[in-house]
């Protein structure tokens, strides 16, 4: 599948900015409707449910996400990218629409706060390529591995 033509997937998770990305999840899907972005959304349940969501729906195949949430968010769906093993990560497609508290890693990249223009940006698609940090550390005698894009 021609990646322009994939539908984009949606990882919205609604505690994000203390509950304001579920209050305000009909105002964004409304928007992504007007600029005609075809998307399927899934909605996290728990921490680490992003995680999980995307290393699943990479196994899929799909390719194309759009996550809607804080820094938290976009850190699961980061480490949903490099914890599969399906495809180089390199070739799945990370937008974001920044819906948290802090949202330091949209401020740093200059994702708009504002709804519609943070989807007008999608809508261009201008991408670019972003380095990713890696952590291995020791929690209860085993070994884990996180990601980061931002802090650690």
């Amino acid at each position: 599948m021609i990646l322009a033509d994939q539908e984009w997937v949606v990882i919205l998770n609604p505690f994000a900015g203390k509950k304001k990305a579920a209050k305000h999840k009909d105002q964004i899907f409304k928007l992504l409707d007007k600029f005609k972005i075809s998307y399927k959304p899934f909605l996290t349940e728990y921490v680490g449910h992003a995680i999980e969501l995307t290393k699943k729906l990479i196994e899929e195949g799909h390719r194309k996400f759009i996550g809607i949430g804080g820094d938290g968010t976009m850190n699961e769906i980061v480490n949903g990218f490099f914890q599969q093993t399906v495809v180089n990560p390199s070739e799945v497609v990370l937008a974001f629409i920044p819906v948290g508290n802090g949202n330091d890693w949209s401020r740093t990249v200059g994702i708009p706060h504002d709804y519609e223009e943070a989807i007008k940006t999608i809508k261009t698609g201008s991408f670019f390529l972003h380095d990713v940090g890696k952590v291995t550390y020791q929690q209860n005698g085993n070994r884990n591995v996180r990601y980061f894009a931002n802090i650690a």
